[in-house]
């Protein structure tokens, strides 16, 4: 697994726009270069680029020559972008794993090293788990810290906020803050988790209370916190109260916001670029929040609601208008035939054009 990111140049953070033309020629460079030679998927993850490589010659990904292979590849790719942009970006390889828990495995440690790299201000653009000595994280003192922030961030970028609590309640009782830290510094690690935690609610756009918030004051409370045993407690309580804010806030608006998404579902599904991602960005939320909680209140998938009303429609003009399949199929949203086909065959056991016949 291949992670890259854009660092800044000369102290400018780029643009939105070079941001794009960035990723846009990374993507390029990776299907050209670094997916001919290996196989692979490419996907954007928390706003990185993230590479998942097979080998593509039946051997071995670890072995030393699929290794220096990548090696080549992923050092010519950073070469250009700097070349051509001004703007170093930073790739991170994590180790070799099998299974689909390889996957997980593989990315975290790709996450780790580009989190050791800022924690240690790690200035060469190509970072290699294996590479990397043994004591290079674990035998520092942050290394627990930053492990878990990691996992606590992945947490809530997935809007996982019951695994996110998990996590940080993992961070208050463990060893870890009973160490001889500066307590301003362990006061502002926890604020840190608690923000992030506050900016998700913003995300998935609940009905925020300012009172509460007001009432709250996780900012002053945790800040203010004399001792370590005081940071534990108000910490704790805060992000008890912050998980009931939340739940009792999804109670109220869910199901007024399911309605919401229904009527949008039904308004615009012959636009075929209608997908779960352009309807989460409609509403301004996570989209896998938007799938969980639908699937949770509906019983059905986001994705599959879609295409069950395509198909219903589809079959009020098969059996209401003298249009051919294929014009139906541009009516209700599909780019062709043979998904329209797929569809059919999944929710009603039929072609449309068996069913136009009949």
């Amino acid at each position: 697994m291949a992670v890259i990111g854009i660092g800044d140049s000369d102290d400018q953070a780029p643009s939105d726009q070079m941001v794009d033309r960035i990723y846009d020629r990374i993507e390029a460079l990776v299907s050209h270069m670094l997916l001919v030679v290996f196989n692979g998927h490419l996907a954007e993850v928390d706003g990185m680029l993230a590479c998942l490589l097979f080998s593509g010659n039946g051997s071995r990904m670890d072995a030393e020559d699929n290794a220096t292979e990548l090696k080549r590849i992923v050092t010519l790719i950073h070469h250009i972008i700097l070349e051509e942009t001004g703007y170093e970006v930073r790739i991170a390889v994590g180790g070799v794993s099998a299974g689909i828990s390889g996957i997980e495995k593989s990315f975290s440690e790709a996450m780790e090293l580009l989190r050791y790299a800022e924690m240690v201000n790690e200035n060469n653009g190509i970072l290699v788990y294996t590479e990397m000595p043994s004591v290079h994280m674990a035998d520092t003192d942050d290394y627990f810290w930053f492990k878990k922030e990691m996992q606590f961030m992945n947490c809530i970028n997935t809007a996982d906020y019951t695994s996110a609590a998990t996590v940080f309640f993992e961070i208050l009782d463990s060893d870890y803050l009973n160490n001889d830290l500066p307590l301003k510094l362990v006061n502002c690690r926890v604020l840190g988790l608690i923000n992030a935690m506050l900016n998700a609610l913003g995300k998935i756009r609940l009905t925020v209370d300012g009172d509460f918030f007001e009432k709250l004051n996780p900012w002053d409370t945790i800040l203010n916190c004399k001792s370590i045993p005081e940071l534990k407690r108000r910490s704790r309580d805060i992000f008890y109260r912050i998980n009931q804010y939340t739940e009792n806030q999804k109670q109220q608006s869910s199901w007024d916001r399911m309605t919401d998404i229904i009527d949008f579902l039904k308004e615009n599904y012959s636009d075929s670029s209608l997908s779960v991602s352009s309807i989460a960005e409609h509403f301004q939320l996570n989209p896998s929040y938007l799938s969980r909680i639908f699937k949770k209140l509906m019983g059905i998938g986001l994705s599959d609601y879609l295409q069950w009303i395509r198909v219903d429609e589809a079959k009020k003009l098969l059996k209401k208008t003298d249009l051919n399949v294929y014009e139906i199929s541009q009516k209700v949203g599909y780019n062709g035939v043979q998904t329209m086909n797929r569809a059919f065959k999944k929710y009603e056991g039929t072609t449309p054009g068996r069913m136009k016949r009949v």
